[in-house]
């Protein structure tokens, strides 16, 4: 599991991302971009942050958070704490039909 935690803190092109799952918001990390609008991300169970799911969503359901990857497995292994000072200005608005 370390070596699996130190891929994903380092590699680039995977980001922190709010991703929009019944009627919230949780937060995920944005893999790769599908065909067709569709996107892969990984959303994390806390305590946990490399344990959760993999999941295919349409792009509109996923916001891309801005901040380092360290900050966002931080929130989940902390279950949520710190979480205030992450989405400080996010857009928090649900996609339609959310």
């Amino acid at each position: 599991m370390a070596e699996g935690l130190a891929q994903v803190e380092s590699t680039e092109g995977v980001n922190p991302a709010l991703v929009s799952i019944e009627g919230g918001w949780q937060i995920g990390y944005l893999l790769e971009p599908l065909e067709n609008g569709w996107v892969t991300v990984f959303v994390p169970q806390a305590p946990t942050p490399m344990s959760g799911n993999v999941m295919y969503l349409p792009v509109d359901r996923v916001r891309p958070l801005g901040i380092p990857m360290i900050q966002a497995m931080s929130i989940v292994k902390r279950m949520g704490v710190g979480s205030a000072k992450a989405l400080r200005g996010a857009d928090l608005t649900l996609p339609a039909g959310a």
